[in-house]
């Protein structure tokens, strides 16, 4: 079996040792499984990778993606930037790697730095009711106009829909995870993930939601958002129970019986 998984930074356990994340424990259980990254990569960065392989999809049996989580987050300090209708549409690329150069080659994981738990910044715990208040604008201002970044990540889903529709009976998409701790953050994830749901739903693509699995659970989590080794046990159980890879399942027992068969 082979294995693409494209996203952020739980594909390479961000936190904890690579062997106790979703992926490696996925390929652990199942003999003969090799595995790929792409990683840590936004949406836009996957819309570029078909670009340079369109046919991407074609040498693997399984595809996860993890996206969103890092167009979908802020700091106190940058709450008004998210009403400005600015001309960057990159967001966060001062934090993660906005000078990313998107290559054919899969990204080689142990060479990514080991990050440690994080937790967050003193001035935004103090601020925290401070955020429950923003938060209450940023429910009332997207109801009629929702955020450029919102819109931008629509957008950018869509064109990854349209992109990878032909194999969507081998792709499993993760919705962005929660963040509890972080009033803001949590209403942009949550955002994100209503619109994960609804274009995987309207496309017929296979969606773990991931949201839902781990919000508001601290035992799930590492630290404010980042999951730990019952997180990642979680979304593994999560992914084996799935359609796609239940249909992946079958069809590699299938084969295993013809080659018996064909080898007595």
């Amino acid at each position: 079996m082979k294995i693409l998984v494209v996203g952020g930074c739980h594909t390479f356990s961000c936190g904890m040792k690579l062997s106790d994340g979703f992926t490696q424990l996925i390929g652990q259980k199942y003999p003969h499984t090799s595995i790929d990254y792409y990683a840590p990569f936004k949406l836009r960065h996957l819309i570029e990778l078909f670009d340079i392989k369109p046919d991407l999809c074609e040498e693997y049996d399984l595809i996860i993606w993890q996206l969103g989580n890092y167009e979908l987050q802020t700091t106190t300090r940058d709450f008004w930037g998210l009403f400005r209708n600015s001309d960057n549409e990159c967001f966060n690329d001062h934090l993660y790697g906005g000078s990313r150069v998107v290559t054919a080659e899969p990204t080689d994981i142990s060479l990514i730095p080991l990050s440690p738990p994080m937790t967050a910044p003193k001035h935004e715990l103090m601020d925290y009711p401070k955020n429950i208040i923003k938060r209450l604008i940023l429910n009332a201002t997207n109801f009629d106009n929702p955020l450029k970044r919102l819109r931008i990540l629509r957008n950018e889903f869509e064109i990854l829909i349209n992109l990878a529709r032909n194999y969507k009976q081998k792709i499993i998409i993760l919705t962005p995870l929660p963040k509890p701790g972080h009033p803001i953050d949590n209403f942009l994830r949550a955002e994100g993930r209503n619109i994960f749901m609804e274009l995987c739903k309207n496309a017929k693509f296979e969606v773990i939601d991931v949201f839902k699995l781990a919000n508001l659970k601290s035992y799930f989590l590492i630290d404010e958002s980042h999951l730990n080794e019952t997180g990642h046990l979680l979304l593994k159980d999560a992914i084996e129970e799935s359609t796609v890879f239940r249909k992946l399942e079958l069809r590699n027992l299938n084969r295993e019986t013809l080659a018996t068969a064909a080898s007595a």
